[in-house]
């Protein structure tokens, strides 16, 4: 059994999947990318760790995520694994970070569908009062699905070109998402 990495845009399904996951099997536990950043941010904000893409998310925070699941999988003989998911990275920055000998690797994305679809999505989704979208304003989040998309399709791209794991969630959401809780469950993802 491997800790699972699950990165991905935002409105990918990142946190859907670990939290079936983690559901199905309670041997995970989940650490969220969002949480971490946040924590920075009111501790340590000279560090530039946030959500607003500071300096640090891109540079500090991915070396410290993967060094924090490197020792956390030392818990392994205890069976305890981790599912990490974040949207901080593409493919080449992933790659190189993480252990893939301790860690299942997915990537996840809607490359199919077109920004304006992800922006009707991410308006129509938007059901939790806290719910970043609900903070843009229209532009900014088509702005944003335009770059989502993008992301998408590149890593999309990269993940085929180096036989890796991407998760296409642009339709049937749902079912693509549980097909693939099935196939780590069943060994059939490592």
């Amino acid at each position: 059994m491997k800790n699972v990495v699950i990165i991905g845009s935002p409105r990918s399904g990142k946190s859907t999947l670990a939290t079936r996951l983690f559901k199905k099997d309670n041997r995970y536990s989940i650490l969220g990318s969002d949480e971490v950043r946040q924590t920075f941010d009111k501790i340590l904000p000279e560090l530039e760790i946030n959500d607003r893409r500071g300096i640090g998310t891109k540079t500090i925070f991915p070396l410290f995520m993967n060094k924090l699941l490197d020792l956390l999988s030392r818990n392994d003989a205890r069976g305890i694994y981790y599912i990490f998911e974040g949207d901080f990275s593409y493919f080449e920055q992933a790659i190189n970070l993480f252990n893939r000998e301790k860690n299942i690797l997915i990537f996840m994305g809607k490359a199919e569908i077109s920004p304006e679809e992800l922006f009707l999505i991410s308006r129509e989704h938007a059901t939790e009062p806290d719910d970043w979208t609900k903070l843009c304003t229209d532009e900014d989040l088509r702005r944003y699905c335009i770059d989502y998309v993008k992301m998408s399709k590149y890593n999309k791209e990269k993940c085929l070109e180096n036989g890796e794991i991407f998760i296409d969630t642009s339709f049937n959401h749902d079912e693509v998402i549980d097909e693939v809780v099935d196939k780590i469950l069943k060994g059939e993802i490592n």
